[in-house]
């Protein structure tokens, strides 16, 4: 059997961390408004972990961000400058 590397996208989540600030929302607040721990919310941003559907949206709502800037928060794949 060949070997088969899974792929897994690295995201940028800059955006995403500036606005939390900007909203006063620490990974600790934002995690228990999410009913999630703070080690765990911790790992997604720092993709260790995935965001899941329901929690883009909760984040998205709580934090205003608007249905067509979901992608710039949460799908900017970091680029690697050579």
């Amino acid at each position: 059997m060949a070997n088969l590397e899974i792929l897994s996208s690295v995201y940028d989540y800059s955006k995403l961390k500036t606005r939390m600030k900007e909203h006063r929302y620490s990974i600790g607040t934002l995690a228990e408004d999410l009913d999630i721990t703070r080690v765990s919310l911790s790992k997604k941003l720092n993709n260790h972990q995935s965001f899941t559907q329901d929690e883009i949206v909760k984040i998205a709502k709580l934090l205003d961000i608007d249905d067509d800037q979901i992608a710039l928060y949460f799908f900017t794949s970091v680029v690697n400058k050579k």
